[in-house]
């Protein structure tokens, strides 16, 4: 049977352990590279440029979320906005169908408009729908969605 010896609660640290002195680590072998073999490909390959009819999502043709614009969707929402940040020009966003949506499709929104403005890119929202507007009211993101 193990004995469990009474510790203070006042004035214990329970993470004093981690920052106590420890010994030095040691000093890790150094080994010579080995040399890469004349077969292997080093070079990187080139990213995929988005299709004509990605580049064509623009202002004139928005992007359309959908009405329940939730985490089941967002993997292809998220490719979709990749494909689009490949592109060049102006992107709008038509969210006037949106009735519900959740916070990872927002968090997607909100790291490709951030995504946009840092390509120097302009983002338009096309009439945003009250509920789109109240999700990214109420999590903070006007800033970047609207």
């Amino acid at each position: 049977m193990v004995k469990r010896v009474p510790r203070p609660s006042m004035g214990d640290d329970p993470l004093a352990a981690l920052f106590a002195e420890s010994p030095a680590a040691p000093e890790p072998i150094a080994e010579e590279a080995a040399p890469v073999p004349a077969e292997v490909n080093m070079a990187v390959p080139e990213p995929e440029l988005a299709s004509e009819a990605e580049n064509e999502m623009s202002t004139e043709n928005p992007l359309q979320l959908e009405a329940r614009a939730g985490i089941a969707g967002v993997a292809e929402l998220a490719e979709t906005l990749t494909a689009l940040l490949q592109g060049d020009g102006a992107v709008a966003i038509d969210t006037s169908s949106v009735e519900s949506v959740d916070t990872a499709t927002l968090q997607a929104l909100s790291a490709f408009a951030i995504a946009l403005k840092i390509q120097e890119r302009e983002l338009s929202w096309s009439t945003p729908s009250e509920s789109f507007g109240d999700a990214v009211r109420l999590l903070g993101l006007g800033a970047h969605l609207l």
